[in-house]
């Protein structure tokens, strides 16, 4: 592909973004227990990627757990979206200032109910650390191509010369395998499911659960993507654990 080509096919997908969120919006503020989360974009060789956290094994809720970088906004915090790129920075280690802000993606809330504010920003990939500064709060960085996403399942295999990166250093390619989605008859929320594996360590991983969920509205608003099947209702509760 010529370079002018890859450049606009790039400032396209960008634009794409930037329409399905609310530039400009540093958040309301949100009452209670409140969080804010960012879900960074890296554009990379093979393609725009989403960089999720992987949660240490131990007995937490959600540990092993996917997510996005971000936790509870502190008093001192001046916005929500300021409490998402404080929290990205102790976790991850890249600054407010490595982070181009497309915008508010929208205010949500959490399976314990409580509220989040959650964003989507770009950050370079010679941004994101080969380490975790925070190994007690993140065990994995990973990146996800957008594409496989839309695709629910793998797109084409990537050259082992375009892994983004240093091949076998952080973050690590994931390449989405499929998709499923489920529902129980007494909730109204549909659970959404990517299953990964490792382009080159071949772990696996379940992206599943409230980040899938924000996932899925980024994809919906930026693509107008849907489910590629209906959800399978389930109608015991431990059948929505993956």
């Amino acid at each position: 592909m010529p370079e002018d080509d890859a450049v606009a096919t790039f400032e396209d997908e960008v634009r794409r973004f930037r329409r399905a969120v609310l530039p400009g919006h540093a958040g309301d503020p949100l009452p209670g227990r409140a969080s804010a989360v960012l879900a960074p974009l890296v554009p990379t060789d093979i393609g725009m990627c989403l960089l999720l956290e992987r949660r240490p094994l131990g007995p937490e809720r959600f540990a092993g757990h996917l997510g996005f970088p971000g936790g509870r906004i502190e008093p001192e915090d001046t916005s929500p979206l300021a409490a998402a790129l404080r929290e990205s920075e102790e976790e991850i280690g890249f600054t407010p200032e490595d982070v181009e802000v497309l915008g508010h993606l929208v205010d949500t809330t959490d399976p314990r109910d409580r509220p989040v504010a959650a964003f989507v920003g770009l950050v370079p990939l010679a941004a994101v650390p080969r380490e975790a500064a925070s190994p007690a709060e993140v065990a994995e960085m990973i990146l996800v191509p957008v594409a496989d996403l839309r695709a629910a399942g793998p797109t084409p295999e990537a050259d082992p010369n375009t892994i983004p990166g240093d091949a076998g250093r952080p973050p690590h390619l994931y390449r989405a395998t499929g998709y499923e989605a489920r529902r129980h008859p007494e909730v109204d929320r549909v659970v959404h499911y990517w299953p990964l594996t490792g382009a080159e360590t071949g772990r696996t991983a379940m992206l599943w659960g409230f980040t899938a969920g924000l996932t899925a509205l980024l994809l919906e608003r930026v693509y107008g993507w849907s489910p590629p099947r209906a959800p399978r209702v389930v109608e015991a509760w431990e059948e929505m654990v993956p």
